[in-house]
């Protein structure tokens, strides 16, 4: 059997999962099945070490965004996947795969390394940034998507599926119900600014829409996708002329989290906010943060920004 068969197969199995994961297990799987075709290794007859050297293959590849080879984590990732795939295979195809044979796929290690985030510099740019859009429509988008990414530190599908029912803003207070990983609902708090500038938006170029619909749409008023956010954020960092930090939602959302603790925040309290299922994982968003400067910050980093001017 064709390992492509099988993938096609796991597909509908994991139709439970949200959009976005769904996308990361098919777009990785599909380049393990097409490795599979390639060297005529079929589902009965794959090892262990086939699966070390498809991973292998993949050391080389440059991420077509970063211009870098691909991350230790997007390895880790193709290694969890085809070992979840694996798994389902075994019980799936009880006579053809062997339950070892998951267990004995050997995950590539992740780097630890800092992950850099944006200064005030950054950010004050990015934002300047969005003037060059040709719409007032759009400057309005993209300068509300900064808001919220730098305000909430959301990941960038909870941004892109945010719907207009679950934005509650009044010139007094602000907040969203964002629909996390697990299909876990949470609130977040919004800062004066990102308040302001995603009401505005909303109140020009979205107010006829229907409260099921998202907030944000692409230039051709179509929900704008994950992918399609990433392209906003690369081209405004390239117009921003932003160095030696990568420009990503994820980077935002890193941000967010370092200047949070610096404000004195509570890093339980973030880990909630955050979406994280245990401390452990928010904990390692802090590397990077210098213990002189706690407490010398706001809570809403974009507000902060503003006072700065």
């Amino acid at each position: 059997m064709r390992v492509q068969e099988a993938i096609e197969e796991y597909r509908y199995n994991i139709t439970r999962l949200t959009d976005a994961t769904q996308r990361w297990y098919n777009d990785k799987l599909k380049v393990f099945g097409a490795w599979c075709d390639a060297q005529n290794i079929e589902l009965e007859k794959l090892k262990p070490r086939d699966i070390g050297a498809f991973i292998d293959t993949l050391r080389p590849r440059v991420n077509p965004h970063t211009q870098k080879l691909i991350s230790s984590y997007t390895l880790n990732g193709y290694g969890r996947v085809i070992r979840a795939f694996l798994s389902w295979c075994a019980r799936e195809y009880e006579d053809t795969v062997s339950p070892k044979l998951s267990q004995r796929v050997v995950l590539p290690k992740i780097e630890q390394r800092l992950i850099e985030t944006f200064t005030i510099e950054h950010l004050r740019a990015l934002f300047a940034a969005c003037e060059r859009e040709f719409r007032e429509e759009l400057r309005l988008r993209d300068r509300a998507i900064l808001s919220l990414l730098i305000d909430t530190g959301l990941r960038a599908n909870e941004l892109v599926t945010l719907t207009l029912g679950n934005v509650h803003i009044s010139p007094e207070e602000g907040w969203i119900i964002v629909m996390g990983k697990g299909r876990k609902e949470r609130e977040m708090s919004l800062g004066t600014k990102s308040r302001q500038t995603l009401h505005k938006y909303i109140r020009r170029y979205r107010k006829q829409t229907r409260p099921e619909d998202v907030v944000f749409v692409s230039r051709f008023h179509k929900p704008m996708t994950v992918n399609g956010l990433d392209t906003i954020i690369y081209r405004l960092g390239r117009w921003a002329n932003v160095k030696g930090v990568r420009v990503s939602a994820h980077t935002f959302r890193h941000t967010f989290a370092v200047n949070f603790m610096l404000g004195g925040g509570d890093v339980y309290l973030l880990s909630r906010m955050l979406g994280h299922s245990t401390v452990s994982i928010t904990e390692n968003y802090l590397k990077d943060m210098k213990t002189q400067q706690a407490r010398k910050q706001t809570h809403s980093v974009l507000d902060n920004m503003e006072k700065g001017k």
